[in-house]
């Protein structure tokens, strides 16, 4: 078996998950953060058995390791991942006695064992078996058992998917074939861009391997509503991070039947979908469903251009990709009166249009768009009925 990510991890044999965890306190003290804004406190863990696929390097099991579960099972395909997993449990003294490591995929994974609580974070929505993954997840989990996965969507990553093609282009005009000498000249131009992003955590050449070099980012499409409308009267919404699905329900009047239940979550995101465009962006308006499917297929048909231009940025890809921005602007012109959406679309458009795209121009210019980063991922926990 394999997927996007997995091939480009095994062909550069890398991981690209790392993190700066030297202050450890710090990086526990986030998670657990985390752990509470998504309804789960610490007795939620211990003595209880979790199941994690996709733990990376390990970065974040090692917090949740500290919380001392009866049974902590993690399921990494990468080898280089799994080796780098042994390492940080080493390097940190984690008890490893109740804790098991297996280097497959979790489609591959035999067990009875039912678990108290299955994790999946960053991976889900950039594979294309999405599905298949969480219906795995589900037979895994037992009745009132918690499942916190991670979405993302088009909207989400349009940001990231705009760095994408300007990666593209420069990797096609400095004629780079070595890995390591795209890494290079993809750091030095967008290292200031991943600099205005307060917290940012991750080390910057992993950034650019995992976002501007993979496959799977070409994959991104599953949003919050997807995850619900899948899952229909399976589970129940429990909570997400950020706080953006806002639900006055009086708790006596809430609806006993699931599939409503969780149409009111689906309805509310929907309307404040497209704010997950921009981080430093929320709008109080309330969208026609109609206008969020739109702007979600404007940025699906800009993905594909994007990955057409991976092998040859053409003017013909590049005039059909300014029309997609410039009805982007419309639909924010029209419906949103926060403008740092749309001035930031602006430049990026002008600075295509210009096509003097270099590392020194992407790193130094662009004072708008440098900073527009999308709520790449939004963090869900359901509760299975």
């Amino acid at each position: 078996m394999t997927n996007d990510y997995l091939e480009h991890y095994k062909n550069n044999n890398i991981s690209p998950v790392r993190q700066d965890i030297r202050d450890i306190e710090k990086h526990f003290y986030i998670r657990k953060k985390l752990y509470e804004s998504l309804g789960l406190i610490n007795n939620n863990f211990n003595n209880k058995s979790i199941i994690e696929i996709g733990p990376g390097g390990g970065y974040n099991a090692i917090y949740t390791a500290s919380l001392e579960p009866s049974y902590y099972q993690l399921v990494e395909a990468n080898p280089r991942g799994v080796s780098e997993i042994n390492d940080l449990f080493f390097k940190y003294n984690v008890n490893t006695d109740n804790i098991n490591i297996n280097n497959i995929f979790i489609e591959e994974l035999n067990s009875d064992k039912e678990f108290d609580i299955a994790i999946c974070e960053g991976m889900l929505p950039c594979v294309e078996n999405k599905y298949q993954i969480l219906n795995k997840m589900d037979s895994l989990l037992k009745i009132n058992g918690i499942m916190l996965i991670t979405c993302s969507d088009e909207i989400s990553v349009f940001f990231d998917m705009l760095r994408r093609l300007l990666a593209n282009i420069l990797i096609q005009r400095n004629n780079l074939t070595k890995y390591e000498d795209k890494i290079a000249v993809l750091v030095e131009a967008f290292s200031s861009h991943l600099d205005t992003l307060k917290g940012f955590g991750r080390l910057k050449e992993d950034w650019c391997a995992d976002n501007l070099l993979g496959n799977a980012l070409y994959n991104t499409s599953l949003s919050v509503s997807d995850i619900l409308e899948f899952f229909q009267n399976r589970y129940s919404f429990y909570n997400i991070s950020p706080q953006i699905i806002i639900d006055p329900t009086w708790f006596k009047e809430v609806s006993p039947d699931i599939d409503t239940f969780n149409q009111n979550k689906i309805d509310s995101f929907k309307s404040i979908w497209h704010n997950l465009i921009h981080y430093q962006s929320y709008d109080n308006n309330i969208w026609n469903p109609t206008e969020t499917d739109l702007l979600r297929n404007l940025c699906k048909d800009f993905i594909k251009l994007c990955k057409l231009s991976e092998e040859n940025y053409t003017q013909e890809i590049q005039e059909k990709i300014l029309i997609i921005f410039s009805s982007i602007i419309d639909i924010y012109r029209k419906n949103d009166s926060n403008n740092i959406i749309i001035e930031s679309l602006k430049e990026v458009l002008l600075f295509i249009k210009d096509d003097d795209i270099s590392v020194k121009r992407i790193s130094n210019n662009l004072n708008k768009f440098k900073s527009a980063f999308g709520r790449g991922q939004q963090y869900i926990t359901l509760i299975k009925e």
